[in-house]
């Protein structure tokens, strides 16, 4: 448990001296788009934007991207991926 700890705030303090942030913040349903995928840390200012997964989309108000800060932190990622009734509609038939 201690050395978890002790490579969770390395990691930290990696990313605030090297002005990165580290992996993005995760979207239930949906994923970063695919020239965010891979990549582990991103340099300040970088905006990731997020894509739903098949079946499911972005409801009204969502905001599809997360900004990397300089203090090495990401924006709040305001968005939720919903399962497409429409979808479900077409399935079923």
């Amino acid at each position: 448990m201690s050395e978890r700890l002790v490579l969770g705030l390395l990691a930290v303090w990696v990313a605030r001296v090297t002005g990165d942030c580290g992996t993005p913040p995760r979207l239930n349903n949906g994923s970063p788009t695919d020239a965010f995928l891979g990549l582990s840390s991103f340099p300040l200012g970088t905006k990731v934007t997020y894509r739903c997964y098949p079946g499911y989309t972005f409801t009204s108000g969502s905001r599809r991207f997360s900004t990397c800060n300089a203090d090495s932190t990401w924006t709040t990622l305001r968005s939720t991926c919903e399962k497409n009734l429409q979808s479900c509609v077409n399935s079923s038939q």
